[in-house]
């Protein structure tokens, strides 16, 4: 699965980061932004009603004038570095296993060519799809920390790879550069210092630069992450050292009491009152006390507020438990510390409680989310008897169905979903035994999709590429990929024409299969794909060479698009059967 950062995500940032008191010239534009993005979002996954027009074209001459056009703009592809996300790129090759472009990466990381260091750094970036990426060679390993030595505009970025990779030796390189005094970049050293959370020596810098009151706001939210990093990996001196300097910042008033005011409306990363909240709440001791009591009261935190008093004071809290448990606006807050104090108690009234008033407050509607929250509690709370306790307190017949359905999903094993594939003819072939053996302790819905992934035929996409031109191209070549050899021998290609300002797109997006062509012209939506055209594209290639699957969608609910490909009806049934989609 591609997964690029999405801009809806940044503009939401922004946007809950403002004051929502005073609406900013700057604010009012980035909410038309975001307002924009998600008509983007809503054309390129859902449409605009139209027919979508896939021109056939089955005139041999024709045909092969497609095929050298779809060459010409595959060649393009591989030479235009600019608008796309170019395979044969440095990072990209050596992400591949291509060694051989060790010399020249060190060669470029040693260099003072910034900007294309700049797109060296970013393309070797792990993103999700790259787990188990890291960076080994000795010279590249160097190479990457000498441009933390040298400082200078490479040097956060560099900061921010070897500490994402935790490349060889980078603890004591960080610490030794943290304690030069000469970075420009101490918070993100010591943030990720505390990732591994051995150097005492960081926390000592760390603490007399809290104490001389010269740090700012922007480096306090890397110090406030770190100690929260330092709390949950260091040792128990490191811990408690991290926890006490958490407890300083907290009684200096280091974070302006603003900042936790700005907590009850939005919640934003680059505030340090979240985190610093967080890390007493989650690891602070009978000092937390008071600061928990209070936020609670305010409605700041309010769940990370209460498992702390929980935690540090038990059964005495069970009123505020029950108290959201009776709330019809905070009755889902409820349901996460029923477990712990059930535990703690032994109150049968908590799941008569909780069942009880999910219907009581959602029984005319509610999403599969919420009823899975409320069987994850039983679960947690008396795990031989949930189905027997919906039975006993629910009235609604409905429901009832409704919740053993979705408990038979939560618990599904990867095995019984591949069974089910293979049964059903969704796969002609037995899953892997010796992968599917690696993720059979997985239930549910994580099931599905890891099993769904090693059989092949499902396609999960980020709708909004982050690219202009949007690359159909590769996309097509993705979907061909799950077609378990129906499209064996397609070929795609795109062109894209824009005016000098890239404001407007015009494509033209090409396939070839069993000597035809065909042929869409998706509408422009920026840096999204018209995943509706696209959709119509392939299964009308399907349709006109008489192959009976089809690439069924799954609604996601978010910006992502995801397909099954198989038999229609079988997909469409498995989809419903494990309750996937929105």
């Amino acid at each position: 699965m591609r997964q690029n950062l999405s801009l809806i995500l940044l503009l939401l940032y922004f946007v809950t980061a403002c004051n929502q008191g005073s609406q900013t010239e700057e604010t009012q534009s980035i909410q038309e932004m975001l307002e924009r993005e998600m008509q983007n979002q809503q054309r390129s996954l859902n449409g605009d009603g139209s027919d979508y027009l896939v021109e056939i074209i089955t005139d041999e001459t024709e045909v092969q004038q497609l095929i050298r056009r779809i060459a010409k703009s595959q060649k393009n592809r591989e030479n235009n570095v600019d608008f796309f996300d170019d395979p044969e790129s440095l990072g990209a090759r050596y992400k591949a296993g291509d060694k051989s472009v060790v010399p020249e990466i060190v060669a470029l990381m040693k260099g003072r060519m910034n900007d294309e260091k700049s797109n060296l750094f970013w393309q070797l970036t792990p993103w999700f799809e790259d787990e188990a990426f890291t960076i080994t060679e000795p010279e590249l390993i160097e190479a990457v920390f000498d441009n933390i030595t040298r400082g200078g505009e490479q040097e956060e970025k560099a900061i921010q790879l070897a500490g994402e990779l935790k490349l060889k030796g980078y603890v004591t390189r960080f610490e030794k550069r943290l304690l030069s005094g000469e970075s420009a970049d101490p918070g993100r050293l010591f943030y990720w210092l505390s990732q591994d959370g051995t150097s005492s020596k960081a926390l000592t810098y760390a603490e007399t630069e809290l104490q001389s009151g010269s740090v700012s706001e922007e480096m306090l939210v890397d110090y406030v992450q770190g100690l929260g990093g330092y709390c949950e990996y260091g040792s128990k001196t490191n811990k408690n050292k991290a926890l006490d300097l958490c407890y300083y910042i907290y009684n200096q008033d280091l974070v302006p009491a603003a900042k936790f005011n700005e907590l009850r409306d939005s919640y934003a990363s680059d505030n340090p009152a979240w985190d610093l909240l967080l890390a007493l709440f989650k690891y602070g001791d009978t000092r937390s006390v008071l600061a928990a009591e209070n936020y609670y009261r305010r409605d700041i935190l309010q769940t990370d507020a209460l498992s702390c008093l929980i935690r540090l004071e038990g059964k005495k809290h069970a009123d505020k438990v029950y108290h959201l448990l009776e709330s019809e606006t905070k009755y889902e807050d409820g349901l996460i510390h029923v477990p712990a104090m059930y535990a703690l108690t032994n109150d049968k009234a908590l799941i008569e409680t909780s069942i009880v008033n999910f219907e009581k407050f959602l029984a005319d509607s509610y999403e599969d989310y919420v009823l899975e929250k409320l069987l994850n509690a039983l679960d947690e709370t008396d795990p031989a008897n949930t189905l027997k306790n919906l039975d006993a307190y629910l009235t609604s017949t409905a429901i009832q169905e409704d919740a053993e359905q979705l408990h038979r999903i939560m618990h599904t094993t990867a095995t019984e979903v591949a069974t089910y594939l293979l049964d059903h003819h969704l796969i002609d072939q037995p899953v892997d035994a010796v992968k599917l053996a690696e993720i059979n302790d997985q239930q549910g819905t994580e099931a599905i999709w890891s099993v769904l992934e090693l059989s092949g035929i499902q396609l999960w996409f980020d709708a909004e590429t982050d690219l202009v031109p949007a690359d159909y191209d590769v996309l097509l070549e993705d979907f061909f990929k799950i077609s378990h050899g129906k499209l064996d021998g397609a070929v795609a290609g795109m062109e894209a024409e824009s005016d000098d300002d890239f404001e407007t797109i015009t494509y033209e997006v090409m396939v070839v299969f069993n000597n035809k062509g065909y042929v869409i012209k998706p509408e422009d939506i920026g840096d999204w794909y018209d995943v509706q055209h696209v959709e119509k594209l392939l299964n009308t290639i399907l349709e006109d060479n008489g192959i009976a699957e089809r690439y069924v969608p799954v609604i996601s609910g978010d910006q992502t698009a995801q397909y099954i490909f198989g038999d229609e009806e079988a997909a469409t049934a498995f989809i419903e059967e494990f309750r996937l989609g929105y």
